[in-house]
């Protein structure tokens, strides 16, 4: 072969190896014997480890089935059995379900969080019709529901008691966050389908 025909081997880009035309140093393109539509073997260096694509798949999906199922637990179970307690244990059992539900929800929402993003990142290439980025996109409504929506409510409930409105309000507006959490998993799920 020539050596203007010649190819030489470039990164890997998505699981697939780039090759260039050593003759005219043109632009690297994916080899068609090595281009996979959908690629979960990719290497993402997440630090200070590297794990492949489908192990951060995998770990995007195992924590959100714990949070869809937390949330479903809240908003069919908890949030509704509020309005059925009385106004004088009220406070202090809201005290303490807002500050328990910190323990189980804060670090699994800022481990997801992580893990969204570094599926957005590693999966831009690989994921098809920009996964990535919708999951990050769901964990970001389930984050402004929380913080926009609960959270407020949960202020008012604990500065004024027992508060039938309030308690509806936050049992209402809830959907959004398990249905944004519902999605999410469906969503990886499908991925790893």
């Amino acid at each position: 072969m020539s050596k203007a025909g010649a190819q030489t081997a470039g990164p890997v880009f998505g699981g697939a190896m780039l090759t260039q035309n050593a003759g005219t140093g043109g632009p690297a393109s994916p080899s068609v014997d090595e281009a996979p539509v959908f690629c979960v073997e990719r290497a993402f260096q997440f630090w200070p480890i590297s794990v492949s694509l489908h192990l951060l798949l995998l770990l995007n999906f195992a924590l959100a089935a714990y949070l869809t199922g937390l949330i479903w637990t809240v908003q069919v179970v908890h949030y509704p059995g509020l309005a059925l307690l009385g106004q004088a244990e009220f406070p202090r059992y809201h005290a303490a379900h807002t500050r328990r539900m910190g323990y189980v929800a804060g670090a699994p929402m800022l481990l997801e969080l992580a893990l969204a993003a570094g599926l957005a990142w590693a999966g831009r290439g690989a994921l098809p019709h920009a996964a990535g980025w919708w999951s990050l996109g769901l964990v970001a409504v389930a984050w402004a529901g929380t913080f926009f929506v609960a959270v407020p409510f949960h202020n008012r409930l604990a500065a004024s008691g027992y508060d039938y409105i309030a308690i509806d309000g936050l049992t209402r507006t809830n959907w959004l966050r398990t249905l944004a959490w519902t999605a999410r998993l469906l969503l990886l799920g499908g991925l790893l389908a």
